[in-house]
């Protein structure tokens, strides 16, 4: 697939919904609180106001934003400051943004017999499982996780790879 999704993946997918990797999720959760702390809150620095408006942009084409309770677990221990002296003001968006997505379980025994759980985790095997059998266009910026979507036949698209053709066309 190329980085900027052709029109015929998101059309495919639109109906069935976007699965949305974590580190993504929070750039989601953070935009919408506030553009402004997108390049200052240390989970979405590395990223730009342009990125999440093409990601809300992205997003709005599906009727669904999938996840799995492994990503929630992820979103929320990256993106919900630990210690009480941190602000906490976007805490309230980043869990009204994940109230709006659609969480599927995957198995702890399918995930475990997955091949890629050693190298990639249990978060990420879980999202190729549920993206091979479910049919779900991936959103991620996960270099090894794109690849291993792209080896087992599965639709993805990298962030950071849109960031690159932009950049390029732009």
């Amino acid at each position: 697939m190329t980085p900027l999704a052709p029109l015929a993946t998101v059309v495919k997918h639109a109906t069935r919904g976007v699965l949305i990797d974590a580190n993504i999720l929070i750039l989601l959760a953070i935009g919408t609180f506030t553009e402004s702390l997108i390049e200052s809150h240390k989970r979405t620095r590395q990223y730009t106001i342009e990125d999440f408006r093409w990601l809300q942009n992205f997003v709005s084409n599906f009727q669904k934003v999938i996840v799995t309770p492994h990503i929630l677990a992820e979103v929320s221990n990256l993106s919900i400051p630990s210690k009480s002296d941190q602000p906490r003001s976007h805490v309230p968006t980043v869990l009204a943004v994940l109230r709006e997505t659609r969480e599927l379980y995957v198995e702890k025994d399918c995930i475990l017999a997955e091949e890629y759980v050693a190298r990639l985790g249990v978060t990420d095997a879980g999202i190729i499982k549920l993206a091979r059998e479910q049919d779900y266009l991936v959103l991620t910026d996960d270099r090894p996780l794109t690849i291993c979507l792209q080896q087992t036949g599965c639709d993805v698209v990298n962030l950071n790879d849109v960031r690159t053709a932009l950049w390029q066309l732009g």
